[in-house]
């Protein structure tokens, strides 16, 4: 970063700003230590609003000055009435005049009307014995511009009253030339004393209305900091070398946070001390006051120091690790008034007495002779001895070391030849003559002399009669015509012509005559009025629709408001206005006429008869008294005018005005809309009810299973039936098993799914169980249908159909064979308890499967066997017991049948 000037000084950080109590600005008094830089750009945010910087206002400074380029350091006048005012999110483009937010910064610059734009930053200043303020002034203007920007610093204890300048932050310009930016300079002062520990101190930054363009300048990085601060003496400052002097280092505490642990070291070395010696705080060794911040030392300059001025410097510390220097000066010097001659003494007479021949630094002092050790001085007296230069005529007064020359009355000068000598003193010019006021002064050589003027009487003198009034008038003496008033005057008198007449009043002169005041135009009446000459005067009078005197030293001729005196003719509704003279009558919008009662008066205009009005096409028009009304159609909305907002349609779908069903499509159409059930339901689109039956289950329909039959699970009302569960579309609907109800394919409900109890797990009733009623009641029990032979019964296939071998009463059915518990039931065509899958003659009775030839066919079947009689051999072969296994095969075969329609069945 470029820095082009720095005002620096030794010491910390402090700012302050204005604080004139305004709204949209918070002026509290901020504690140090204050800063406050320009990065968040969330600080200001509305123009002229500072409320977001607590402690700084900023001012445009109207007016303080008139001068263009004016010294801001001379402007001291408080600023706080001057408006409160920021552009707030500016551009480092701006132009406007007074203070600006731009990125980084705060700008300000002069202009015709902010002629001296400032920061006020308000500070309390409490326990900082020392305040430093430090800124940086930032080049902000890229234009062509090249004004000289003065920037001044000023502070005020308080907030009232004029600003101090601070001479050392003063910048004579803070710009770099045309076409630059960027450029920053410096500043860092400490504020004088007055302004530490203050409840409360104002600082002001201020540039002004710079001659040419003004070029935007940035204030940023504000800091303000009470600094830690020491100054020194020596008491006695001036002594010999072996003299004894007090040290004295007084500490000013830094503030936020305040200075603790202060540590006062000095460097005794120039006069014959250490080089680190400590000055104490704790009422010993030469300090008075323990913890006043007064730290000293009881020393003696070391026998032999050399003369001169020797320096003492001193360093202070705090625990805060803040340090501060201060110097002592000491001047060691020989020892005067010990009689003996050292070193640069001239003379020694044992004393340090001014006045004696040997002055207190041990010098010869004119007008005396001295000699020897100690010195031995004696006066010389000029005037007996006739070495004086007095003029002859001025008087000799001998004096210790000198004399004197006085010169005589009405003289002056020192008396002496070599100098002024004695001139004469011109008592009229220096005005020490004795003359009054009136009397004319006359100098002579050594005096002087009064006269009284014409018109007076005396010797002129204060002492004496002085010069008193000749009353001229009473003297009968004056030179007045008889119409003029005798005035006397001081030294004279005046002729006072009567009012309404001209001349001067004498005798000698243009005496007294009557005055044309109209002719001449030095009447006083005013231009609005008619001027009427008299003798020794005038009139003046105002022309209609004026009142008053008609002078311009009296009420003139003032307009007579007929409004407001209620003498207008106006009538009721209309509006009356004044004019210079007159006044009019304005009929109100709506009616037409002159207004005037003695004229047409106001009449309503009906706009609609007379198509006057600004009603769309669409919209009705209504007559009302003075105006009308446009309404808009049903299905629209709108002030119904041309200049409004017309008639436009109104979306009663979007706007949820419509009726439409829950279950309808709303579709806006020019100045009304159609409702469409949705896909599932039946109606108009106002009213929308489910369709059942479709499949689809909508709106309070539990189910839809395609159909409109009860007793599916989903009845003619689209409703689940009990002991049905139904999903889906269409609805699929089953029969719940354990609901207690018999439903659908099942043959029992029992309320539960338990197996073993009568009724299993898919509502089916098990082996051997008799099952009735809802919920459903179990119990063993023989019946035809349970698989199992009992008795009375031929056959049981585990149930009551017929035509599969076993009847519903279990009796075997002609044709068929049956054999087991569950019963497998096979056909047998001929009856002979054979099924005829393995029957060797089906068609022929052949209980036994006799076969004596063993060729396959059943002996009572087969006629090439040669048995006699056609009658079979009981003889063996061993067919029959092919026989026999084959039948326990079938049985076998249609048991596990059996099973598996009885497993579909419970499925």
């Amino acid at each position: 970063m470029l820095v082009r000037r720095f005002i620096v000084s030794a010491f910390g950080v402090l700012v302050v700003t204005g604080l004139s109590a305004q709204a949209r600005a918070d002026g509290t008094a901020q504690a140090l230590p204050f800063s406050q830089s320009w990065t968040d750009a969330g600080l200001i945010t509305v123009n002229d609003d500072w409320s977001g910087v607590p402690g700084i206002i900023g001012y445009r400074g109207d007016n303080l000055t008139a001068a263009t380029g004016a010294d801001p350091q001379s402007i001291v006048a408080d600023g706080s009435a001057t408006p409160v005012q920021v552009v707030a999110n500016a551009t480092v483009t701006n132009t406007t005049g007074g203070l600006v937010e731009v990125p980084g910064a705060v700008g300000f610059q002069g202009s015709g009307t902010a002629d001296a734009p400032h920061l006020v930053i308000a500070v309390d200043t409490t326990g900082a014995g020392a305040v430093r303020v430090q800124y940086t002034l930032v080049d902000l203007d890229a234009s062509a511009d090249d004004s000289t920007q003065q920037v001044a610093l000023q502070y005020r204890i308080g907030s009232t009253g004029d600003y101090t300048n601070v001479p050392a932050a003063y910048v004579a310009d803070a710009s770099f030339g045309p076409s630059l930016s960027g450029g920053t300079t410096a500043v860092d002062v400490l504020l004088p004393a007055d302004a530490g520990n203050q409840a409360r101190v104002e600082l002001r930054i201020m540039t002004t209305n710079a001659a040419g363009n003004d070029e935007l300048v940035g204030v940023d990085d504000i800091a303000v900091t009470g600094v830690l601060a020491a100054s020194g003496t020596a008491n006695p400052g001036t002594l010999a070398a072996g003299d004894a002097t007090l040290l004295t280092v007084d500490v000013t505490p830094a503030s936020g946070p305040t200075s603790t642990g202060i540590t006062v070291t000095c460097d005794l070395t120039d006069i014959g001390g250490g080089a680190a010696v400590a000055l104490l705080d704790d009422g010993t060794g030469g300090d008075v006051t323990a913890g006043d911040g007064t730290f000293s030392l009881d020393t003696t300059v070391a026998a032999g120091t050399g003369e001169g001025v020797k320096a003492v410097p001193c360093t202070v510390g705090d625990d805060q690790a803040r340090s501060a220097t201060a110097s002592i000066t000491i001047t060691v010097q020989p020892v005067c008034g010990d009689g003996m001659i050292e070193g640069t003494e001239a003379c020694d007479d044992g004393n340090t007495d001014d006045g004696d021949g040997c002055d207190f630094t041990c010098a010869f002092e004119a007008g005396f002779t001295c000699s020897g050790e100690p010195t031995v001085c004696t006066d010389d007296d000029e005037c007996t001895l006739g070495t004086d230069d007095c003029l002859a005529a001025a008087t000799c007064n001998n004096t210790p070391g000198s004399y004197t020359c006085l010169c005589p009355t009405g003289y002056e000068g020192d008396g002496t030849n070599a100098g002024t000598g004695c001139v004469n003193i011109d008592e009229c010019s220096l005005g020490t003559a004795e003359c009054v006021a009136a009397a004319a002064c006359g100098d002579t050589d050594g005096s002087y002399t009064c006269a009284c003027p014409v018109g007076y009487a005396g010797d002129g003198l204060a002492s004496g009669t002085g010069c008193s009034n000749v009353d001229e008038c009473t003297l009968g003496t004056d030179d007045c015509v008889a119409a003029a008033a005798c005035g006397d005057t001081d030294g004279s008198y005046t002729c006072t012509c009567p009012t309404g007449y001209a001349g001067d009043g004498t005798t000698a002169g243009t005496g007294c005559a009557n005055v044309d005041e109209c002719t001449l135009g030095t009447a006083d009446c005013v231009a609005a009025a008619t001027c009427g000459d008299t003798d020794g005067g005038f009139t003046c009078s105002c022309p209609a629709g004026y009142a008053g005197d008609g002078r311009t030293s009296g009420t003139g001729c003032a307009n007579v408001d007929e409004c407001t005196a209620g003498t207008d003719d106006c009538v009721t509704g209309a509006t009356c206005a004044d004019t210079d003279g007159s006044f009019t009558c304005s009929c109100p919008t709506g009616y037409a006429g002159d207004g005037h009662a003695g004229g047409t008066g106001c009449g309503n205009v009906d706009e609609c008869t007379a198509g006057t009005d600004d009603c769309v096409t669409a919209a009705t028009c209504a007559d009302t008294d003075g105006a009308y009304t446009c309404t808009c159609p049903t299905g629209y909305a709108g002030d119904g005018t041309n200049a409004g907002t017309g008639c436009g349609n109104v979306d009663e779908c979007t706007a949820g005005t419509d009726d439409c069903s829950a279950f309808a499509t709303c579709a806006d159409t020019d100045g009304a809309f159609t409702c469409t059930c949705l896909t599932g339901f039946d109606g108009d689109g106002v009213t929308c009810d489910p369709i059942c039956g479709d499949g689809l289950v909508r709106g309070a329909e539990g189910c839809d299973d395609g159909g409109t039959e009860a007793g599916d699970g989903c009845d003619d009302a689209c409703a689940v039936e009990d002991g049905f569960d139904c999903a889906g579309e269409p609805s699929a609907c089953d029969s719940i098993c354990g609901d207690g109800l018999v439903r659908g394919a099942e043959e029992c409900d029992d309320a539960g799914t338990d197996l073993g109890d009568g009724c299993d797990d898919a509502c089916l009733v098990e082996l051997g169980w008799l099952c009735t009623g809802e919920p459903s009641t179990c119990s063993p029990s023989a019946y035809c249908g349970d698989g199992a032979l009992d008795a009375g019964e031929a056959c049981d296939d585990g149930n009551t159909d017929s035509e599969d071998g076993c009847d519903a009463t279990c009796e075997i059915e002609t044709g068929y064979v049956c054999d087991g518990a569950p019963s497998t039931c096979l056909p047998d065509a001929d009856a002979d308890g054979v099924p005829d899958d393995v029957d060797n003659c089906p068609l022929v009775a052949n209980p036994n499967q006799i076969d004596y030839d063993d060729d396959g066919l059943g002996d009572a079947c087969d006629d090439t066997n040669n048995l006699d009689n056609g009658c079979c051999s009981t003889g063996g072969g061993g067919r029959g017991d092919l026989a026999g296994l084959a039948l326990i095969g079938l049985a076998t075969a249609a048991l596990l049948r059996r099973r598996r329609r009885h497993l579909a069945r419970r499925l």
